[in-house]
């Protein structure tokens, strides 16, 4: 969990000159002197990025032992965004899931997930994942576009230097300091307007309230930075963004309320507790966007060899989210940091804490009961780090140790009755050692272990390395990295409602972090339980099918005495339901099978097909503890860096999972008559008990046949009614569950639960290919391509049989960019650039989220300008989505179009002198 920093002993020195090639020169800090002897030979203009991540040192981008891309600052101010993750999500080998205009869940090589971390996201060295649910929220970093100095990308396994949850590969976020600035003073401040499509077909969900006016659909993000350099040893900065005003696109789910319709109940179930109700109001789905950041540096140098850097930052933000329970409503969301780093030469040490405040979010119900549950997240993060670099001879070391300590406060509405015990110790400890036998040749290996308390390991992640170069634009490289992911705090104790089956038995989302074992007969047989008694039954067993036919029956009753048709409901139904089963209850019933539903199949599929919803209880075995999943990734990789004239990679690597968590599974199993028996048994006896039971006197044509809450269609016969009724009870409300044991801090009882579980071992073969060609000063030709084996993947225990990478298989992108006065002219002139996007369809499937992304091309377009007579004044246009292919990202998702962002930024800076 350890993060890169830049002051180093090891250098190396460039000398350039104009239209020459460059000289470089390995020096150690140490050193008093160097001889050496330059010859420029004639080139193009050289520029070789020097990069930090890969190794935690500066190194070029072409020596590093890893697959890195880069976006520099120019590149990043050339496109405005709405957040970070708009620019990340072009890079090679990224995969992204886009939620809707603000909320993106980053990827690197597959495997990506919803409101998860499957990549290891810094900035400043600093993590930006929230604490107790580790999402990263690019839409929550404090700092704007003018304060980034660069963005590095690694591709593959980092855990030897970054610890846990680094097996995707790295995502770091690098600021400007005060202190490297040319004036006294230098800021900006900018204005972006943004415009979205209207929301359309083919978005099957826009049931509700769409915005068709072009104001209705503006979003307006001012921004300002002022660094401020009061000498030579002291500077410090300020950036802020504030957004006001933005909507995003509409998008209704059909089990979720009714806008402006349903009135919904916003409280919390704690505990295992009833719902307690806070308040209840008409549901409004809210699509606003806002966000109000803002971020302090201050840098003092304290000597020539001592850097001292003190920052902090708030944002807070209101946006639709997804999460994986529903939709999440996230609404003044705040999240804060404070971070200290001090730098003497090569030791590095800082200390920082995270911390977010989850403000008036809820889950949006997902079910009749219209139940919101808030989420009450005042979570945080204590990290502090020590690292240090030597040069020994012909070797380099870096090593170094770090503690995390994440400790969740939800008010019991995250973690329920886990809460006391869902604190995570993180402690680690790392050596990385490079040899250079030859100006060629460079051999790496590092060695990290890590412990942890929840789950408790002792994890190991060694990473070898070969990179042969033989001369300075081409390098080969071989490398070995074991990489782990440990399971996030909702994967280990979350405890949470995700909805009501009306009959006492809930869905809810729980934390596997002890194990779940089920309970049994004599004989080896499953058995399960209802909420109506405290006994348990054999699924195999039909004699009891009559009590669980008069439980069915009493769940009508209740529903009957609900609608307030007949006075004393208690005192006149029990007497005509007791009728109309006469002759089932008994034989009939006891010759109908009972059979186990997997509640997610049946989420997906509703009872259309009986079989695709049955579960196979050959597979229902106990469970497991969580543990870490583990990734060794073998790559091949060739770099190719020709000046500034082209450039090529090539990345080949293979990557094998264990213990690979999968997507929450489901854990009990609904029991239900099996459906074409049922219906058989009661046509039976049910016409004649119908008949008989209206000759009585019963006014079973009031109560069914002429009510529309049970189905009425006015017939003049209640058979048919009566008939659903019951069939509908089966299917919906369930005879009981299969549930565990108690033996997870006693919270299963007889609900549905959904909890995570490692289902085996997982491999891809893929790879990245990029690169860039420059014909001359005036145009920039790039194209990325990436493939991976697998989209999904094969598992007997997992939901459905497998478990989807939630990414493509094939996905490529080609930018043109046209610099019409020059690329060596930054300071004014007119540029453009195009870039043509595809990605392939693939299947999709987190918790309830289940379905199919389709295949997409997307053309995106942005002009720069910056107009001689002013200078210091820059305007950006970009528009993404140009054909406005509506395109959606995920199940449960919008549908998102052509999004156009217009910024005019002006830029200042002074001397004091």
């Amino acid at each position: 969990m350890n993060f890169p920093f830049q002051n180093i002993i090891y250098r190396v020195v460039v000398f350039k000159a104009t239209n020459f090639e460059q000289q470089e020169y390995s020096v150690d800090g140490n050193m008093a002197s160097i001889d050496v002897n330059i010859q420029f030979a004639s080139t193009n203009v050289v520029i070789q990025e020097v990069v930090v991540t890969a190794s935690k040192r500066a190194e070029k981008i072409v020596d590093a032992p890893a697959s890195i891309s880069i976006l520099t600052e120019e590149k990043i101010k050339r496109n405005p965004y709405i957040s970070p993750a708009d620019q990340i999500k072009k890079l090679p080998g990224v995969d992204n899931i886009q939620v809707n205009l603000v909320v993106n869940n980053l990827s690197i090589r597959g495997f990506n997930q919803l409101f998860t971390q499957s990549a290891l996201a810094i900035i400043d060295n600093r993590l930006i994942s929230l604490p107790s649910l580790r999402f990263n929220a690019y839409q929550l970093i404090p700092n704007n576009i003018s304060d980034f100095k660069r963005i590095e990308l690694v591709r593959g396994p980092a855990s030897a230097l970054y610890g846990p949850n680094a097996s995707y590969g790295v995502i770091n976020i690098i600021t400007k300091s005060p202190l490297d600035q040319k004036s006294d003073i230098e800021g900006s401040v900018s204005m972006t307007a943004g415009l979205r499509s209207i929301a359309k077909a083919p978005d099957p969900g826009l049931t509700g309230p769409i915005a068709t006016s072009l104001v209705d659909r503006l979003l307006l993000q001012p921004e300002m930075r002022l660094s401020y350099k009061l000498s030579e040893k002291v500077g410090m900065k300020l950036s802020m963004t504030w957004m006001p005003k933005g909507l995003d696109y509409e998008h209704y789910e059909p089990l979720e309320p009714r806008t402006g319709i349903d009135k919904v109940n916003y409280g919390s179930y704690l505990r295992g507790d009833q719902f307690q109700v806070d308040s209840v109001s008409t549901f409004d789905k809210n699509f606003e966007l806002k966000k109000f950041s803002g971020d302090f540096r201050f840098d003092y140098k304290i000597s020539k060899k001592v850097l001292w850097i003190i920052n902090g930052g708030y944002s807070q933000a209101t946006n639709l989210g997804i999460s994986p329970l529903g939709t999440s409503q996230s609404e003044n969301f705040k999240y804060a940091y404070g971070q200290t780093r001090l730098n003497i030469n090569s030791f590095f040490f800082q200390t920082y804490l995270n911390y977010n405040d989850a403000g008036n979010s809820f889950i949006i119900p997902r079910d009749n009961q219209l139940n919101a549950q808030l989420l009450k997240d005042k979570s945080y993060q204590l990290v502090s780090q020590i690292q240090n670099s030597s040069k020994v001879g012909k070797f380099f070391f870096v090593y170094g140790s770090d503690y995390s300590f994440t400790n969740p406060n939800t008010d019991s509405t995250i973690f329920g009755r886990n809460e006391g015990n869902a604190k995570i110790h993180q402690i680690g400890a790392y050596l990385q050692a490079e040899y250079k036998p030859t100006d060629k040749l460079t051999l790496l290996a590092a060695l990290r272990g890590d412990f942890q308390n929840n789950p408790e390991e002792i994890m190991i992640s060694p990473r070898g390395a070969i990179v042969y170069k033989p001369n300075m634009h081409h390098a080969i490289r071989l490398t070995y990295n074991r990489a782990f992911n440990t399971p996030s705090m909702i994967n280990l104790f979350s405890d949470i409602f995700e909805r009501s089956l009306g009959n006492g038995i809930n869905v809810r989302l729980v934390g596997n972090n002890r194990g779940f074992d089920y309970n049994y007969d004599a004989n080896g047989n499953l058995m399960f339980g209802r909420p109506s008694s405290p006994d348990l039954y054999t699924i195999d067993q039909k004699l009891d099918n009559s009590a669980h036919l008069k439980s069915l029956t009493n769940l009508i009753l209740e529903d009957l005495n609900s609608d307030k048709k007949f006075p004393d409901p208690n005192q006149v139904f029990p007497s005509y339901l007791d009728k109309l089963m006469k002759n089932i209850e008994g034989d009939a019933i006891n010759k109908v099978d009972k059979l186990a539903v997997d509640y997610l199949a049946y989420d997906k599929n509703g009872f259309t097909n009986q079989e695709a919803v049955r579960a196979n209880l050959a597979n229902v075995v106990n469970l497991k503890a969580l543990k870490s999943t583990v990734t060794q990734t073998f790559e091949l990789g060739y770099k190719f860096i020709q000046n500034t004239s082209y450039s090529l990679g090539i990345d080949i690597y293979y990557s094998i999972r264990n213990n690979f968590l999968s997507t929450s599974s489901t854990a009990t199993y609904n029991v239900i008559f099996d459906n074409a028996q049922f219906e058989n048994a009661l046509r039976t006896h049910l016409r004649a008990n119908v008949d008989s039971t209206m000759a009585a006197g019963a006014n079973l044509i009031e109560l069914f046949d002429k009510n529309p809450n049970w189905g009425g269609n006015n017939n003049g016969d209640a058979f048919d009614e009566i008939l659903n009724a019951y069939l509908n009870k089966n299917k919906r409300q369930t005879l009981g569950t299969i549930t565990p044991s108690n033996n997870n801090f006693g919270i299963v009882g007889n609900d549905i639960i959904l909890t995570p579980i490692n289902v085996g071992t997982a491999d891809i073969l893929g790879t990245d290919v990029y690169m860039s060609v420059y014909p001359n000063k005036h145009f920039e030709i790039a194209g990325n391509f990436s493939f991976i084996n697998k989209d999904k993947i094969i598992f007997s225990q997992a939901v459905n049989g497998y478990v989807a990478l939630n990414a493509p298989k094939y996905k490529s992108l080609i930018s043109f960019e046209h610099f019409i006065s020059g690329r060596a002219d930054n300071q004014t002139g007119l540029s453009y650039k195009i870039v043509w996007r595809w990605q392939d369809a693939f299947p999709a499937f987190s918790t309830v989220w289940v379905g199919d992304v389709v295949a997409a091309n997307f053309i995106d377009f942005n002009i720069n300008y910056t107009p001689k007579p002013i200078k210091n004044l820059t305007l950006t246009f970009s528009m993404s989505n140009v054909l406005d292919n509506l395109f959606q990202g995920f199940p449960g998702t919008a549908h998102i179009g052509r999004v156009s962002l217009l910024k005019l930024q002006y830029n200042f800076s002074s001397s004091l002198k």
